[in-house]
Order: structure tokens, then C-alpha cells, then sequence
């Protein structure tokens, strides 16, 4: 009788690991993909194509957007916390009647080298009047090494009268985008 205890004590103990590691396995593949937040923080350089997809019915005269480049450069930092800051070649005076400000966002990770992001923009005219919001969503996929990667996102003009984050607001022009990006620096 004491020889069969001392076996069940071994074999209640292999059966706790056993089970403590199907646990763990187990809430790991569950946990989804691991964080690379610290890992693609950093700034980029990009290169864009955008072309128009949809101009509305109530488009202003003034922004019929012919003056907007199909192609142009931007740069832009992740923050390790979620933040996207951008700005673009056609941001300060790159058009013919229009400005635009730096734009702000967020992302968040969507995959084991993929994030989601939003961003925000205001546009202007050359007197300063604010005349656009403008909100892109998109989903940036990075390469093997997280040295760059390729996106592809959605810009929706609004009236400045209108809120881009109201699902109920109708934009008055949308275009389609793509880029590729690369980080510089460390």
C-alpha cells in the first residue's frame, strides 16, 4: 500500500504540469498576435497614390478637387502608445488654392504585422478660412523585418458644418489611396 502511494503522488504531480501546460498553450493561442508596438514606433517616408472614387451631390464650387496631386509624398511617425502624426508634400502650398494642416490619428495593431489607423485633417484656403475636414481610414500591412510595408486606406472629405466621426454624415468626396512606406532612421 505505500508503494502504490508514492506512485500516486508522482502521477498526480505529472498530471498538474500537464494540465498547467495545456493551460498556458492554451491561453496563448488564444492571446492573439504578440504586440509590436515598441517594435514599428518610429518615422517613415511614404509614397501615395490616391484617385477619386465618388464626388457628391452637394460638392462646394470651391472644392471640386482638381487641384489635388493623384501622386505625392508623405512622412509620418507611430508612437508606441497608438499615435500617428503625418504631413504630405501637398500639405503647405503644394496646390493651387488650398493649404492643409498636420494630421493627427490613431491605430491600433490588427494582426501579427498589421495595424489599423484613422487620421485626421483640416484643409484651407489661401486666406486662412477653413474650408475641409478630412478623415482616412486604413490598414498598413509591414514587410517581414517591420522596415516598412505597403497600406491602403479611404479619404472623406466633409464640409467644415460637418462631423467626420458622425456614421450619419455623408462625405462629399471620397478617394481610394494606396502607399508604400519605408522607416528612416533608427
Amino acid at each position: 500500500m505505500f508503494k502504490s502511494s508514492l506512485l500516486i503522488v508522482p502521477m498526480l504531480g505529472c498530471g498538474l504540469l500537464a494540465g498547467a501546460l495545456c493551460w498556458q498553450s492554451s491561453a496563448k493561442a488564444n492571446a492573439g498576435p504578440a504586440d509590436i508596438s515598441e517594435l514599428v514606433a518610429g518615422c517613415y517616408t511614404a509614397d501615395c497614390t490616391i484617385s477619386p472614387q465618388v464626388l457628391g451631390p452637394d460638392v462646394p464650387p470651391q472644392h471640386t478637387f482638381d487641384w489635388i496631386r493623384k501622386d505625392y509624398r508623405m512622412l509620418f511617425t507611430l508612437s508606441p502608445d497608438g499615435a500617428i502624426m503625418s504631413s504630405a508634400s501637398q500639405d503647405f502650398g503644394d496646390t493651387d488654392d488650398h493649404l492643409f494642416g498636420p494630421v493627427h490619428g490613431a491605430w491600433t495593431q490588427s494582426s501579427a504585422r498589421g495595424l489599423t489607423f484613422v487620421r485626421v485633417g483640416f484643409g484651407f484656403g489661401l486666406d486662412g478660412e477653413h474650408v475641409l475636414t478630412w478623415k482616412s481610414n486604413g490598414d498598413l500591412e509591414f514587410n517581414g523585418d517591420l522596415s516598412g510595408g505597403f497600406a491602403e486606406y479611404v479619404i472623406c472629405a466633409y464640409r467644415p458644418d460637418q462631423d467626420p466621426f458622425d456614421p450619419d454624415e455623408e462625405p462629399y468626396r471620397i478617394y481610394d489611396g494606396e502607399m508604400k512606406f519605408t522607416r528612416f532612421g533608427h
